[in-house]
């Protein structure tokens, strides 16, 4: 539940296209113009952002600096793919107010992206190295999309081709007459980018912020004073983390239609305890363990098209997942403790969604998603099964070099869990140059959600991006 409001704010990103429709070669020329079979191309980005609530005392939310490079190389049926990706932030790196891990996570990054190579042969092809692969036919929920990790340090306004984080897997599929069958095998357990426990969307500034609230302890701001970290169980690579996951689909006319089937490690993970030898007041560092448990997932998904209407729907069976259950930190008086205990569940959740494009240049979707538990629902730490609601309209103007798109999440029921709002304006300044300028609100609801502490965190952003 936390990640997918994430993806809602960077969902319906436009892709750009290569083909540029010149035509046939003039009659009188002798000789066809020879493609090299290699290109290079990237983007260049500067992104920044003002907390508008904190302007008198932290108004700088984020500078970041960011360039990408790929390499591509097509040969008959043989394709190649390589993505060399890096940023850095100076505001992190230069100011000493934040921890050494929310400094590591927002300072700087150097990693390969995509880096594939792969071919085909008839209706059967195979790639193998690191790719992005998409389930589901949701835009902006879908409970389906679980192969890759995302890059959620900064809701709200992670570009789509940022936020699915590449992960290395052998594919392959066959197809034929609408109908295609594929398999994937994933030997890397990659839990994407997080925000750090002490960072300005992490844990412990909301455990504090509920601590005082509820005046549960008077030394309840040491809290804030630890070095947390997250630390996975699971290591990167090895036989332990090898993920299975299958999918058939049909597409036909006006109508594609899904199944899929996947054994898997739960990305977001669930909380353990770590070895303390120390109260946990006591301590200046501490390293949180994620324990990413497997377990199966059944699915199946379809969209129906007829003239400007989609309908659009997904279920997902989780079997064997675990979840965590009751209060993780444990305070009495003046010392606090761990108590992270989890428990095997079924979840069940639904999505369905609706798109309508009847105006020129307009699109607007809904879509809507609530889990089940069979049994019922007992004593869980996060509310997984609150409804989730979403919405987008976005309008094309001054021949499409102008784009304009509204969103709104809303989280719980009654929105007991929070909202989320934004609204952001991009204009193509020249071709391939385009600037964009957005505002997001986000508004934690009474309940605990994945808002909590979230109360200061409206942000006014800019970005410029280059793609060459």
């Amino acid at each position: 539940m936390i990640g997918v409001w994430l993806c809602a704010a960077a969902a319906l990103a436009q892709d750009g296209s290569d083909d540029l429709g010149f035509g046939d070669a003039p009659s009188g020329a002798t000789e066809a113009k020879k493609t090299s079979p290699f290109s290079l191309g990237g983007y260049l980005r500067t992104q920044e952002a003002l907390w508008v609530e904190r302007l008198g005392t932290q108004p700088l939310a984020l500078a970041r600096q960011t360039g990408e490079l790929t390499g591509r190389l097509s040969y008959k049926d043989l394709r190649a793919v390589a993505t060399l990706h890096g940023e850095v932030d100076p505001y992190y790196l230069v100011t000493d107010q934040w921890d050494p891990a929310t400094t590591k996570a927002y300072g700087w990054l150097i990693q390969p992206r995509e880096l594939w190579i792969g071919g085909s042969t008839g209706p059967v092809d195979v790639t193998a190295g690191r790719q992005v692969v998409t389930w589901g036919e949701g835009v902006l929920v879908s409970p389906l999309d679980r192969i890759n990790a995302r890059d959620s340090r900064d809701p709200g306004i992670t570009e789509l081709g940022d936020l699915r984080l590449p992960v290395t897997m052998l594919r392959a599929g066959v197809g034929a007459k609408g109908h295609r069958l594929e398999a994937i095998v994933v030997p890397e357990g990659d839990w994407g980018l997080r925000p750090p426990p002490e960072g300005p969307f992490g844990l412990v500034p909301g455990i504090v912020d509920a601590a005082e609230t509820a005046q549960m302890i008077d030394k309840e701001q040491e809290l804030a004073e630890l070095d947390t970290s997250w630390g996975d169980l699971q290591p990167r690579f090895g036989l332990s983390v090898i993920q299975a996951y299958g999918r058939y689909s049909y597409r036909g006319r006006g109508v594609d239609l899904s199944l899929y089937g996947a054994n898997l490690l739960d990305k977001q993970g669930v909380i353990a305890n770590p070895e303390l030898t120390d109260d946990l007041l006591l301590l200046t560092e501490l390293e949180i363990p994620i324990d990413h448990v497997r377990y199966t997932m059944l699915g199946h998904s379809g969209t129906v098209v007829g003239g400007p209407f989609s309908v659009r729907w997904e279920v997902a069976v989780d079997l064997g997942r675990e979840f965590n259950l009751g209060e993780i930190l444990f305070v009495s008086g003046a010392t606090a403790d761990f108590n992270a205990i989890t428990d095997e569940r079924t979840l069940i959740t639904p999505m369905l969604g609706f798109g309508w494009t009847g105006l020129p240049d307009f699109r607007l979707d809904l879509e809507v998603s609530k889990a089940f538990m069979p049994g019922g629902v007992t004593n869980l730490t996060l509310p997984v099964t609150e409804a989730q609601y979403a919405a987008r309209v976005s309008q094309l103007a001054l021949r499409q070099r102008l784009e304009v798109a509204g969103l709104f999440v809303g989280l719980g029921t009654t929105l007991k869990l929070g909202w989320v709002g934004s609204l952001q304006a991009s204009y193509e300044l020249a071709d391939g140059v385009h600037a964009s300028l957005g505002y997001i609100t986000m508004h934690p609801g009474p309940d605990r959600g994945p808002l909590i502490g979230m109360t200061e965190h409206d942000r006014a952003f800019t970005s410029v991006r280059w793609d060459f």
